[in-house]
């Protein structure tokens, strides 16, 4: 049986085998891993459209808010934070701001 494992075609497949895992291990070492972010529902319901779209850029130039997407049909602002270095007390002096 051992024979069977012993012929040219077996080492080229074994061989591939090697190389491929192999990159794909390098590739796997270099990769950092993905920031954890949470999700915050904001409501908008108060808010114009413009009002809405101004507080939107205000939010993302706050430190921890990585990513603002408002939804209107919903009357909802979705956003991505970084909580451990979100600043909250600047995001609610934001919404207070607006009244949202």
């Amino acid at each position: 049986m051992l024979k069977n494992f012993c012929t040219p075609a077996y080492r080229e497949i074994v061989v591939f085998l090697f190389c491929t895992d192999l990159s794909w291990l390098l590739v796997a070492l270099r990769m950092s891993s993905p920031r954890y972010l949470a999700n915050m529902l904001i409501s908008l319901v108060n808010l114009s459209e413009s009002q809405a779209n101004q507080l939107g850029d205000n939010m993302l130039a706050i430190n921890g808010v990585a990513e603002v997407t408002l939804n209107f049909h919903d009357g909802v602002a979705y956003l991505k934070v970084d909580s451990q270095q979100l600043d909250k007390a600047e995001l609610q002096d934001l919404l207070a701001r607006y009244g949202a």
